[in-house]
C-alpha cells in the first residue's frame, strides 16, 4: 500500500498573514489620521461661523464714531498700469468708524470696520 503524502506547500505562511496584518493595519492608521483631520477642520470651521456670525450681528448694534470724510481720486491710467495720467474726478464720501468687541469668556477681541458712504445715523 502507498502511503499519500500531504502537500505541505499548500496555504499561506504566517510571514504572508503577518505582511498582510502589517499593511492593514498602516491603512488604518492613515485612515484615522484623515478622520482626525477632518474633524479638526470641521470644529475650526464651526467656531469660524459663529465668530463671524457675532461679529455681523454686534456691527449691525454698533453705533458710528467720527463725522470725517474722505476722498477718493480717480486717475486715468493704462491698461497695464505703468503710466498714470490726470486725475479724471474725485469723489468725497463721509467715513464713520465701528469697533466691535467679541469672544468666549477669557478672550475677547476687538475689531475696527472703517465704513465709506451714506449718512451718519
Amino acid at each position: 500500500m502507498r502511503r499519500r503524502r500531504i502537500n505541505s506547500r499548500s496555504g499561506e505562511t504566517i510571514v504572508e498573514v503577518m505582511v498582510s496584518v502589517l499593511i492593514f493595519l498602516m491603512l488604518m492608521a492613515v485612515l484615522q489620521g484623515a478622520i482626525m483631520f477632518c474633524n479638526s477642520a470641521q470644529k475650526k470651521s464651526r467656531q469660524i461661523r459663529q465668530d463671524t456670525a457675532e461679529i455681523c450681528e454686534k456691527l449691525q448694534s454698533a453705533t458710528a464714531e467720527g463725522n470725517g470724510s474722505a476722498n477718493f481720486d480717480f486717475y486715468a491710467t493704462s491698461a497695464d498700469e505703468s503710466v498714470i495720467g490726470d486725475n479724471v474726478f474725485s469723489i468725497s464720501a463721509p467715513k464713520q468708524k465701528k469697533t466691535v468687541s467679541y469672544g468666549a469668556a477669557g478672550e475677547t477681541s476687538s475689531t475696527i470696520f472703517y465704513m465709506y458712504g451714506g449718512t451718519a445715523p
